[in-house]
């Protein structure tokens, strides 16, 4: 078994894959093989799941050893039945021996995350003891196992440790039972660092997108992609191009029944509206949300929706009815998640009053964030500080305070923040910025920018890469253009379609169009491919093929919708 194992995991995933499939299809029609249960927990991560889910739904429970378990305990997780999940992956992790190193892994990732899902952590090391016992120095080259390591140490507030083990899963991606480990390694290691390193957030979710397409993998996890990518591009200050993701992001939940991430996606376009400017639209549209959170008991998220109406409030000038509003909503004491935008509020609140006392709280406040890595509202809240020193008459401290935030600014490139902006911060950088710093503040956005509307004929392009052009759809004869071929100008097309409206690197690209081919040869196919897919994109109206400094992505002008 062990061998068999070894060699399967060495043919190249999407051949393994066709292969799965076919022993999927023979086991579907009456014939039993002990491929079909090898092939299970990799299926359970495919394209093919739901045909698997047909399959499992119409077997014996009781039939089936270790893969059938681990095949169950991952869609029961995927179809959000935790408690059905757990009993099948506690019957795997009874199950395997050192002789699956891949399944291994695979089980303590799985179990680990449903208990941190849990808040039991005493669990979450239990498994990862388990795992490590077994696996013995294997352990530090499974990926699965390292991935656990770092929702742990996330978890713990080790950010640092947690950002470093995330890519160190990147690089051990190919000792892991399926692609999918890379895809949830990209989108963990993009959501740690969206309010440090916006733009490479948003990039690493568009690799998690074109990753989850070219490897043929569960779709199904590309709303909760596209939802992070959407906010990860809100706080690089791309505004229209995270309103796409997010709506794409509902859409597609909606289109799967994913209740959780239609709501959080719908969380992300509040703030969305709020950064357009549109604070009625956002506040009604928070209005909804915490209705729907109630009913689903994301507690988390309705103390979330009234702090940012608490806010709002405070923005449209209403400072009384907006500390009602906060003293009203939330419980006592307030829970720790909440804890600190809440001092955050409180002391914004009181700013006019008492702006020396404010600007302490809040420069405490932003060396706290700062120190837990959320550079972005550290920057913010320094500006804060800055202007309730600027209010207190302490113009002096009020320059040193928008220094300190610049530099952090230009550090990172934030443009805006998603939690705390407001017109005063960027009039207040403007005028109170070195001559250093004076472009720098000229380049933050202040709310309300209208989006740029191009009059050009409509472009639909759907999800899977069809085109259709004022009701016309793109033909397979409009997709020949050189010597690439069709198929793989499609797929390209896909790729780049999956992860707008970020970009992918050069060699990344390569490797995912073309595996099996050496390094050299891929980067020669890709370059050859790109001349060809530029002059049938060229067809599309509003569309464009765009490589900047060796990134790969499409731009698409306001006439084209993608969905």
């Amino acid at each position: 078994m062990a061998t068999t194992r070894a060699r399967t995991r060495a043919i190249p995933w999407v051949r393994q894959l066709a292969k799965d499939h076919q022993a999927l299809q023979k086991h579907a029609a009456g014939a039993r093989t002990r491929s079909f249960d090898s092939a299970a927990p990799r299926l359970a991560d495919s394209r093919f799941a739901r045909e698997l889910d047909a399959v499992l739904a119409s077997a014996d429970p009781s039939s089936g050893g270790l893969d059938l378990a681990v095949a169950r305990g991952r869609r029961a997780l995927m179809h959000e039945r935790p408690v059905e999940a757990l009993t099948w992956l506690m019957r795997a992790q009874s199950l395997a021996t050192d002789h699956e190193p891949l399944l291994v892994g695979r089980i303590a990732f799985l179990l680990g995350a449903i208990h941190l899902g849990r808040d039991e952590e005493v669990a979450t090391d239990a498994v990862l003891a388990w795992a490590e016992g077994i696996l013995g120095a294997k352990a530090d080259a499974s990926a699965d196992v390292l991935h656990l390591r770092a929702l742990l140490a996330e978890r713990r507030g080790e950010r640092e440790a947690a950002t470093a083990l995330y890519r160190r899963v990147l690089g051990r991606g190919n000792v892991a039972l399926t692609p999918m480990t890379r895809v949830l390694a990209l989108r963990n290691l993009a959501a740690t660092l969206a309010h440090a390193k916006p733009r490479e957030s948003a990039g690493l979710y568009a690799m998690a997108l074109a990753t989850l397409d070219a490897e043929e993998l569960d779709a199904a996890t590309r709303s909760t992609i596209d939802n992070g990518m959407g906010y990860a591009l809100l706080c690089s200050a791309d505004i229209e191009s995270a309103r796409v993701k997010l709506h794409q992001a509902y859409a597609e939940a909606q289109r799967l029944g994913n209740e959780r991430v239609q709501v959080y996606a719908s969380f992300n376009l509040a703030i969305a509206d709020e950064l357009r400017g549109e604070l009625a639209a956002s506040a009604q549209r928070l209005a909804a949300i915490e209705a729907e959170a109630r009913r689903l008991s994301l507690d988390e998220l309705v103390g979330w929706t009234w702090i940012r109406r608490s806010w709002l409030l405070l923005r449209s000038g209403d400072r009384t009815k907006a500390a009602q509003t906060l003293r009203s909503a939330l419980p006592a004491p307030v829970r720790s998640e909440h804890r600190d935008a809440v001092a955050t509020l409180n002391a914004l609140i009181q700013l006019p009053q008492r702006p020396n006392i404010s600007r302490v709280e809040l420069s405490q406040l932003a060396a706290s964030y700062d120190d837990r890595g959320d550079t972005l509202t550290a920057f913010t809240l320094t500006l804060w500080a800055a202007f309730a020193d600027a209010q207190g008459g302490r113009v002096g401290a009020a320059r040193r305070a928008v220094a300190q935030a610049c530099t952090l600014g230009e550090d990172h490139g934030f443009r805006l923040s998603t939690s705390w902006w407001a017109p005063e911060l960027v009039a207040l950088a403007r005028e109170h910025a070195s001559p250093g710093h004076a472009e720098f503040a000229d380049r933050l956005i202040s709310t309300g920018e209208a989006s740029r509307v191009a009059e050009r004929p409509n472009v639909l392009i759907t999800r899977d890469g069809v085109v259709i052009i004022s009701g016309r759809e793109f033909a397979e004869s409009d997709w020949r253009e050189g010597k690439s071929g069709s198929g793989v100008l499609r797929r390209f097309f896909r790729v780049l379609l999956s992860a707008y409206p970020a970009r992918l690197g050069r060699d990344e690209l390569a490797d995912l169009l073309w595996p099996e081919s050496e390094g050299d040869k891929a980067i020669r196919n890709l370059y050859d491919a790109t001349k060809d897919l530029r002059r049938v994109i060229a067809r599309i109206p509003g569309a464009r093929l765009e490589v900047t400094e060796g990134r790969y992505g499409l731009g698409l002008d306001a006439n084209v919708t993608v969905r």
